[in-house]
């Protein structure tokens, strides 16, 4: 089998993804930004390799069809991302103004072009190789557009990641990691493009011959996006967050940080104080999906009051904080003797923890070392 139908298959995996996505009982705004994603992945691919190593006045249109695709694709990806994070606002359909810039491009230079002149240019391309504009539109969308959504991208995860730590107590379930990593493969690939643009400069390779391997990467990371893809959902109601684009959400969090500064003068410390005595009275932190929202009703303190004491009073995020008294509750657990008969997983789930992993990664942050040398050694 050689590159061209490995592509081919890989592509029409995308297709199935799609498919699959599609045929869920239960449907999300994130949930249609992914099967678009799959789709465009599916016709870029498809494309080029119909388009690869010789033009027609059909195989040429198809290639120009590929170009405003591959600036989609990229903004796609960005909005599939910001919806697992927030509703996307129609203020947010402005990243598809790329699209439509190219598009038009390619319609005045090409498409509407009449039957003579659409001969011209395929014999242009066939003696001098690709035309100004056509060369001008790849260098915007590998040097200008696909960085500039993948530092977009980027800046969201990083974004979701310090909600997370600011107003979950938890990780499991909403995880974003699988993301991250399919960002860095998208990285790579941009470098790959790159790179092959200044070989075909250097040594005048043929573009079309050399352009199939960053697709192969490309495809492999549409196969990791799928699997994860399909069965990753991230509860957005969980998340008390606001939207970086919303103005007015903006404005009123501006309202209450103002009345923040006014209250905390007189009762900073006493909220401080009543949020510790309800860590060690009531112990929500048992509860393993606390969240900020959740622990502020029930110590009774207002829930931007709440953030505040976590940013500037504690110096701490919400996370930490919770996951140290779980820490403390395990090791308290661990010292009776009535309860050596139990596992230290058992223990853990006991203290709040609710997976082996995040128990194992967060003892080992607070305490340096492994909850099993830890008991062996302190107690």
């Amino acid at each position: 089998m050689d590159l061209v139908n490995a592509l081919s298959i890989i592509s029409y995996q995308s297709l199935f993804f799609a498919l699959l996505v599609f045929l869920k009982k239960q449907k999300n705004q994130p949930d249609w930004f992914l099967i678009c994603f799959f789709i465009l992945s599916f016709a870029i691919i498809q494309f080029n390799i119909f388009t690869n190593f010789n033009y027609d006045i059909t195989r040429l249109s198809y290639f120009f069809i590929s170009m405003p695709i591959g600036s989609l694709i990229f903004s796609i990806l960005y909005l599939y991302v910001s919806s697992q994070t927030n509703k996307i606002g129609w203020k947010d359909y402005v990243h598809f103004l790329p699209t439509v810039v190219i598009l038009f491009l390619v319609l005045y230079n090409y498409t509407f072009l009449d039957f003579q002149k659409k001969v011209e240019v395929i014999e242009y391309i066939s003696i001098n190789g690709l035309t100004f504009w056509i060369k001008t539109i790849r260098f915007l969308i590998q040097f200008l557009i696909i960085p500039f959504y993948i530092y977009l991208t980027w800046r969201k995860i990083k974004s979701h990641e310090r909600l997370q730590l600011m107003q979950l107590s938890y990780s499991e379930g909403i995880s974003i990691n699988w993301l991250r990593r399919l960002l860095y493969s998208i990285f790579i690939i941009w470098v790959c493009l790159i790179i092959c643009y200044f070989i075909i400069i250097k040594t005048g390779f043929s573009y079309d011959k050399i352009q199939i391997y960053p697709y192969l990467l490309f495809s492999l990371s549409l196969l990791y996006m799928g699997i994860y893809g399909i069965r990753n959902d991230i509860a957005l109601t969980e998340i008390g967050g606001i939207s970086e684009n919303n103005n007015s959400n903006k404005k009123q969090i501006d309202k209450k940080q103002d009345v923040n500064n006014t209250i905390e003068k007189s009762q900073f410390l006493e909220y401080k104080q009543k949020l510790l005595n309800c860590m060690s009275s009531k112990k929500p932190y048992l509860n393993p999906k606390l969240s900020l929202r959740s622990l502020a009703d029930i110590s009774e303190i207002p829930y931007y009051h709440l953030s505040t004491i976590f940013k500037i009073g504690l110096n701490t995020t919400f996370y930490d904080f919770v996951n140290q008294y779980r820490v403390e509750e395990f090791i308290e657990k661990a010292k009776k003797p009535e309860n050596s008969k139990f596992t230290l997983l058992t223990l853990a789930f006991e203290a709040g923890f609710n997976s082996k992993s995040s128990f194992y990664s967060i003892f080992k942050k607070h305490k340096g070392i492994s909850p099993s040398d830890f008991v062996k050694s302190k107690l």
